[in-house]
């Protein structure tokens, strides 16, 4: 509970700030790479920790978004899941005498995209869907296992101009995540992150 109370403090004060400066938005082309933090809202066998990381968008359209995340914690790292398809790729061009370019075109497949609604100036509701995750699990000190998994959810971005060609992003999320195994609870978390757009 003191978690969401500082969150809701965080959420005042930011939207405070943003009264006070100029106008803001996403436009094609702009790229936001944000630090964040991620907490779960229930604990589930696979989602027990906090994770820290970094989330990056790249907006293909005004509105559109394409998503990358890596995060990390205790026992878990996150990463989008076209490094899979990357990997695939790379050992059937090695087989068909190809090269290893393919490997580096798998880092532009998203793990998901974003929708941003623009509500109030400098403000976001962004709804998203990602199902192109990857999670690695230390399921104890020899055995890790690796599992794609989704997750969907909403942020609220909040934008504060520094210049014409960069700003300031807070944004809180709420998220629902599965992986894809049929033995697995609808896990959900909920973050904070600060970064930039330029």
């Amino acid at each position: 509970m003191k978690t969401i109370n500082k969150l809701k403090t965080n959420l005042l004060f930011i939207f405070l700030m943003l009264a006070l400066v100029g106008n803001a938005q996403l436009e094609e082309g702009k790229f936001n790479i944000s630090l964040s933090r991620k907490v779960p809202v229930n604990k589930t066998k696979l989602m027990r920790s906090n994770l820290v990381g970094l989330d990056a968008e790249y907006m293909v359209t005004d509105n559109v978004g394409l998503n990358y995340a890596m995060s990390g914690g205790e026992g878990v790292f996150h990463m989008p899941g076209g490094i899979v398809v990357g990997a695939a790729l790379l050992c059937v061009a090695a087989t068909a005498g190809g090269n290893a370019e393919m490997l580096l075109y798998s880092f532009a497949i998203p793990e998901g995209v974003t929708y941003n609604v623009k509500v109030l100036p400098y403000t976001y509701v962004s709804p998203y869907v990602n199902p192109l995750g990857l999670e690695v699990h230390r399921e104890t000190e020899e055995r890790w296992d690796y599992f794609l998994m989704g997750s969907a959810g909403a942020k609220l971005k909040m934008f504060i101009p520094v210049n014409d060609n960069f700003d300031v992003v807070f944004s809180t999320f709420y998220e629902a995540q599965l992986e894809y195994r049929s033995d697995q609870k609808l896990g959900v978390r909920a973050g904070l992150s600060c970064g930039i757009s330029f």
